[in-house]
């Protein structure tokens, strides 16, 4: 049973750990499931403001979905790619990072700045984002990392909502419309909800989640952008206004 996020900032964190455990630093690759509820410092937002759902010409009908944050509460699912890497080579005779010898690979020790083993005569240099977490750029590094801070706000976190219906409803040129819509977030009807209505803010859009419905919403369908398999299935079979019951499902076992 997870409780309200937005109430005590609990959540899992879900990956697959039989080959790669988790590398206990946010950068690394990633479910984050969160139980959110219309409380806090959501509560204004969630009831919509008038000026942000008004029809437009350009847009024919709600401007920006629901006008506001989620107004019910419901699970929301983020796919999070923050992995790091770093070069590794020799030193050169001078006892120096040689950098003509360095090779690109991913990290779960980042470093803060350059590491010389000077017996090993190896190096490795600080920690940075791989470019290609948001699949735009291949084996290419960005933004340095300092004592586990990124230096300066970069979009190579990638961090992308999972919704229920296995559609990316915030990849094309009109994602705002759908903002704040339940049927972004998972649900169960007995709680709230006519599962029969057209209105996509009358009702959640699922209460399961399986690699094969959401795989059109990572890069490499089934699997994680590492090439790993989530061994999870869940599927939420009860809620109330403070938590949320989830059943996992090991696909593994």
């Amino acid at each position: 049973t997870l409780p309200s996020y937005t109430d005590t900032g609990k959540f899992i964190l879900l990956r697959n750990t039989t080959t790669d455990p988790w590398n206990q630093t946010p950068y690394d690759e990633y479910l984050i499931l969160e139980y959110y509820t219309p409380t806090g410092v959501n509560k204004m937002d969630s009831t919509g403001y008038p000026e942000w759902s008004n029809a437009t010409s350009s847009t024919g009908g709600s401007a920006y979905g629901h006008g506001g944050t989620y107004e019910h509460p419901g699970l929301q699912i983020f796919h999070v790619d923050a992995r790091t890497g770093s070069e590794k080579g020799t030193l050169n005779e001078q006892g120096k990072a040689d950098l003509s010898t360095g090779v690109l690979s991913y990290t779960d020790t980042p470093r803060s700045e350059t590491y010389i083993d000077a017996q090993a005569k190896t190096f490795e240099t600080a920690a940075t984002l791989y470019a290609s977490n948001d699949g735009t750029t291949s084996g290419r590094l960005s933004q340095q990392i300092v004592d586990g801070v990124v230096e300066s706000p970069t979009a190579l976190r990638h961090v992308k909502a999972i919704t229920p219906s296995g559609v990316d409803s915030f990849g094309g040129s009109t994602y705002y419309s759908t903002m704040g819509n339940m049927t972004n977030i998972f649900g169960v009807s007995s709680y709230w909800g006519d599962p029969s209505a057209d209105d996509g803010n009358a009702k959640y859009g699922g209460s399961t989640y399986s690699n094969y419905k959401m795989s059109s919403l990572y890069m490499n369908g089934l699997k994680f952008n590492d090439g790993s398999y989530l061994n999870w299935n869940f599927e939420i079979t009860a809620q109330t206004d403070d938590s949320i019951t989830i059943h996992f499902v090991n696909l593994a076992a």
